[in-house]
């Protein structure tokens, strides 16, 4: 039986075309986060999980890979205001629900918090969920292997 009920999925960036002093085009692509602690352990670890996530977001995007001639750029920027970030995200410590776009814990691997800040760049998911339609098993993506 198939669930149909609602999965969002929210696209929400800042693009910026950028010149190095040596004359190349960097396109960033910025996504502004407000992490809300849900409870003490994710307080404590608020920052702790700020640098694992930009640290993440580097070493995942940001390793000269490239749109046409220019440079691919990811920035994951953090505010406190929620009214100045493209999205708010749960942040857990003492609970661990499952990772997704808009949940994260403190136990969260860092690829995952990679992985959770490429859909705000409109990056679909690939992996096999039985809970979407399109993602329910390895025939039934609606992305693949472009190899």
């Amino acid at each position: 039986m198939i669930n149909l009920g609602r999965i969002d999925g929210p696209v929400a960036y800042d693009h910026r075309l950028l010149s190095t002093d040596d004359g190349r085009t960097v396109q960033d692509f910025t996504v502004r986060v407000h992490l809300d602690p849900r409870d003490t352990t994710a307080t404590a670890q608020l920052d702790q999980t700020r640098q694992r996530a930009t640290d993440a977001v580097n070493a995942a995007y940001n390793q000269g890979f490239q749109i046409g001639d220019d440079q691919f750029h990811v920035t994951v920027e953090f505010t406190d205001d929620p009214a100045d970030a493209h999205t708010s995200i749960a942040l857990h410590g003492d609970t661990t629900p499952a990772t997704t776009q808009t949940v994260w814990t403190t136990a969260s691997s860092d690829l995952d918090l990679a992985h959770e800040i490429g859909h705000y760049l409109g990056l679909a998911d690939e992996n096999i969920d039985n809970i979407r339609v399109f993602n329910r098993d390895d025939t039934a993506r609606h992305a693949t292997d472009d190899s």
